[in-house]
C-alpha cells in the first residue's frame, strides 16, 4: 500500500526568462512619465493667470455674430453694436 518515493534529485529552475518583458514594461513606464512631465510643463496654466479662463471656456452661440439667427434661438440682447446682417 505504501509506494516507494523516487530518489530525490535536483531539478534546475528556469526563472530567468521574464527579464525582457520586465525591462519593456519599465521602459514604457519611464517613457510615459517623461511624456506626462513634458505635457504638464508645457500646458499647465496657473488658475490665477488672467488668460487661463478665457482660453479654456468654450465659445457660445452669442460669441459669433449672427449665429442666433440661424438656429432659431432667441437673439442676443442688443448692446448698441452694429446691426446683424440680414440673411
Amino acid at each position: 500500500m505504501h509506494q516507494e518515493m523516487p530518489p530525490a534529485k535536483h531539478v534546475p529552475a528556469n526563472n530567468n526568462s521574464g527579464w525582457g518583458v520586465a525591462a519593456l514594461i519599465v521602459g514604457i513606464a519611464i517613457a510615459f512619465n517623461v511624456w506626462s512631465t513634458w505635457v504638464h510643463v508645457t500646458e499647465y496654466r496657473d488658475p490665477q493667470d488672467p488668460l487661463w479662463s478665457y482660453k479654456t471656456q468654450p465659445a457660445t452661440m452669442y460669441d459669433v455674430p449672427g449665429a442666433a439667427a440661424h438656429d432659431g434661438a432667441a437673439p442676443a440682447a442688443d448692446h448698441g453694436g452694429a446691426p446683424a446682417a440680414a440673411h
